[in-house]
């Protein structure tokens, strides 16, 4: 979402306080990611702690929250799960809106590190390869097992 939802900041440090006990300093809403039906902030709660917040409009896919729960409480610290409500549950409800809350982790993400694909645009000829590769596409430096060509 590019632009901030139609929730009011209020709302969301109510939300956040109740659901959370999380008191809010700063709530910074960030125009990242490729869901338009959310949108994400920064938190930086009065301990000077930071958290991701997401909210979002679509219906919630359970699993999206219960599985890296899951495998953060089994030891996997590669995991980012949510961070559990003041009852327990992995995220809370505000009006038509779903909310998450994530430890905030600094740092970029591979998309803003990684130059070596660029996107086509449409209508656009992809670039030729030679060998088991020919008629597939793979960034730079990549290549395709022949075993999965068609």
């Amino acid at each position: 979402m590019r632009e901030p939802p139609r929730i009011t900041e209020e709302d969301l440090r109510a939300c956040l306080q109740d659901q959370y006990d999380l008191s809010p300093v700063t709530l910074t809403f960030l125009p990242l990611g490729h869901d338009y039906d959310a949108g994400m902030y920064r938190v930086e709660s009065e301990q000077g702690r930071a958290y991701a917040l997401k909210v979002t409009s679509r219906p919630l896919y359970e699993p999206r929250c219960l599985v890296p729960r899951y495998l953060s409480d089994q030891g996997i610290a590669s995991v980012v799960a949510p961070i559990p409500t003041r009852s327990s549950a992995l995220w809370a409800r505000l009006s038509d809106w779903t909310v998450i809350v994530y430890p905030w982790i600094s740092g970029e993400s591979s998309w803003s590190t990684f130059d070596g694909y660029v996107p086509l645009k449409p209508n656009t000829a992809r670039p030729k390869a030679e060998g088991p590769q020919s008629g597939r596409f793979a960034p730079p430096g990549w290549r395709i097992s022949p075993r999965f060509t068609r």
